[in-house]
């Protein structure tokens, strides 16, 4: 173990990360995430969106809950176990998804890219759920709706623009980007159902 081969996925400056989620929200179906990031992926931007996504979630669905809840229900609780699931949750998506489609791509599609930028790229795909997480504070389920499926359709957008760029380099073509995007697309709409179900 040795600082110094993380610190290369930690030097990026503040204008490296606005560039890289100004791609994320504002161009995801450009499909150019890997031209951005270039030979420098980050871990930096994953860490902190997820950080502020459990922040956001944990403390703003339930501030909404608090400004809706009936005295004579009793008293108001939070449920700190909210807390630990949204680690487990967010970082769980953001970190062992991308590193289970790097192993299948390396070993089952041909596919040699860097781990670290699959990590990359799923962490700032999460980074248009921040300001939906602030918009979702208001107790209206209509609102958190609208707040929510455009935000699961610009996330998607990204994702599936970026590793479809990925998954072209296979040499086994269609027979295994198929099912592989097919699975990309699955795993981010479970985790997208999980996210409203659960938080919003």
């Amino acid at each position: 173990f040795s600082l110094l081969f993380w610190q290369q996925y930690f030097d990026v400056d503040t204008e490296d990360v606005a560039v890289r989620i100004k791609n994320a929200i504002i161009s995801p179906m450009s499909g150019t995430f890997r031209d951005v990031i270039g030979d420098n992926p980050d871990l930096w931007g994953p860490f902190w969106v997820c950080a502020t996504l459990i922040f956001i979630n944990a403390l703003g669905t339930k501030y909404a809950d608090y400004l809706t809840h009936d005295d004579s229900e009793g008293d108001f609780t939070f449920d700190v176990t909210r807390v630990s699931f949204g680690v487990c949750m967010f970082y769980g998506y953001a970190f062992c998804v991308p590193a289970g489609l790097w192993f299948i791509l390396r070993c089952f599609g041909g596919v040699n890219t860097g781990l670290a930028s699959l990590l990359c790229l799923y962490g700032y795909s999460l980074m248009v759920y921040v300001p939906m997480g602030i918009l979702c504070l208001a107790p209206n389920q209509s609102l958190r709706w609208f707040a929510f499926l455009p935000s699961m359709a610009i996330s998607s957008a990204f994702l599936f623009f970026n590793v479809r760029g990925v998954v072209a380099e296979s040499p086994k073509g269609l027979a295994f980007a198929t099912p592989f995007m097919g699975c990309v697309v699955g795993a981010h709409a479970c985790f997208g159902l999980l996210l409203k179900l659960y938080w919003i």
